[in-house]
């Protein structure tokens, strides 16, 4: 049975979209008694009204079949009180050593993990569908990889793609679908990876940006970075179009619309590392903050001090969300830039973070805290995790 409360929250809420906000002048109000008393009775009738509506949609709802209705995840998220504190939901076991390095990537309520474990051989890819506690997930498959270099993960929710390094001067990109690799490309050095409904964004180590259509795994164009090795290794692609950082020198840069040129916007010091795009602004780690960058001035708008190295960042749509490597998250309003840690289970520092914009809420990856040899005991916490973390 539907809980009643919930009921009455979701109408109200569907009433007040539905009303039209009036400016009322006060001081043209009547302040007689008699006034007074004609608005009071017209409250009463109007509240009266409302209850009988209320009680009208309530007991259409419990009479009679029970009907489900479907919110979207848009329509949820906009119920969420931003003034929650950011809580671990859920704390998946994955039951390896200590794997490193490692990411994480979420789409369509399937959750990838990419990792090595030390002394297992190559790397592999743990696709898992999550459910709202950790009882509902499920592993659907894992995928070996023939390299032994984890390096990038992302995917549309049906299939993943993965980049793995294969030796020290080329690394291969891996599409995954259905439990099998379809289709392999080669990059030079490592590379990142972003993607988007229609490209896939490979941003190689030797300073190639390469577009792919993901339906073929063609490359429709290549663009050559300035500082061939020495070029941006970081890339963000989101509703402020295609962002690179280069870590060598703090540089930020811009893929033109036509994607045949670049433009150097900014640069924030000797070191910018991964960014997302949030609140109209490009956000970057350099080496123990976080800046936001106007994308019309170059201009760093806020900068956030976290006092430890970044290992990682994202977000979940509303919220930026940044690890360290000193084993905290922070959650940060990028509104004023108030960062809220993240209370957290011992599970040891995290390697990787992914953001589910439609669940507001964000995939943590930890290290474990497991020195021996051998198998960790997933009973134990000394296991690397999978967190679940949401506001």
């Amino acid at each position: 049975m539907t809980d009643i409360d919930e009921i009455l929250r979701d109408y109200a809420e569907e009433w007040r979209r539905g009303q039209t906000p009036v400016d009322v002048d006060f001081a043209a109000l009547p302040t007689s008694r008699r006034a007074r008393r004609r608005g009071v009775i017209t409250v009463l009738v109007a509240a009266g009204a409302v209850a009988l509506v209320v009680f009208a949609v309530f007991a259409s709802r419990t009479s009679g079949p029970q009907q489900v209705r479907v919110v979207s995840p848009t329509t949820a998220n906009k119920v969420i009180a931003a003034s929650h504190p950011p809580r671990v939901v859920a704390a998946i076991d994955l039951g390896q050593e200590q794997q490193y390095p490692a990411a994480v990537s979420v789409a369509g309520g399937v959750v990838s993990v990419l990792a090595q474990p030390s002394g297992l051989g190559n790397a592999f890819v743990t696709n898992m569908y999550v459910g709202p506690a950790v009882s509902g997930s499920a592993v659907l498959a894992q995928i070996k990889l023939p390299d032994d270099g984890p390096i990038a993960i992302v995917s549309d929710g049906r299939s993943q793609w993965v980049s793995s390094q294969l030796g020290e001067q080329s690394a291969h990109v891996f599409h995954i679908e259905n439990g099998a690799i379809t289709a392999t490309l080669t990059a030079q050095g490592d590379a990142a990876l972003a993607l988007t409904p229609t490209t896939l964004w490979v941003l190689d180590g030797k300073g190639e940006l390469q577009r792919v259509d993901p339906r073929t795994s063609h490359i429709i164009s290549r663009l050559a970075l300035p500082g061939a090795g020495y070029a941006p290794k970081f890339i963000s692609v989101g509703p402020l179009g295609v962002w690179l950082a280069s870590p060598y020198d703090g540089s930020i840069w811009r893929v033109a619309p036509d994607d045949r040129n670049l433009q150097r916007v900014t640069s924030i010091g000797g070191y910018a590392g991964r960014l997302t795009q949030l609140a109209q602004h490009v956000w970057v780690a350099t080496t123990e903050q976080v800046i936001a960058i106007d994308p019309k001035t170059g201009r760093a708008t806020r900068t956030v001090s976290l006092h430890a190295r970044v290992a990682d960042l994202a977000d979940d749509g509303h919220y930026l969300w940044v690890a360290t490597e000193d084993a905290r998250l922070y959650r940060i309003d990028p509104a004023t830039g108030r960062a809220t840690s993240v209370a957290l289970p011992h599970a040891g520092w995290i390697l990787a973070l992914a953001g589910d914009a439609n669940t507001r809420s964000v995939w943590a990856v930890t290290a474990g805290t497991h020195l021996g040899s051998g198998l960790c005991h997933t009973a134990a916490d000394d296991c690397p995790k999978l967190l679940h973390i949401t506001s």
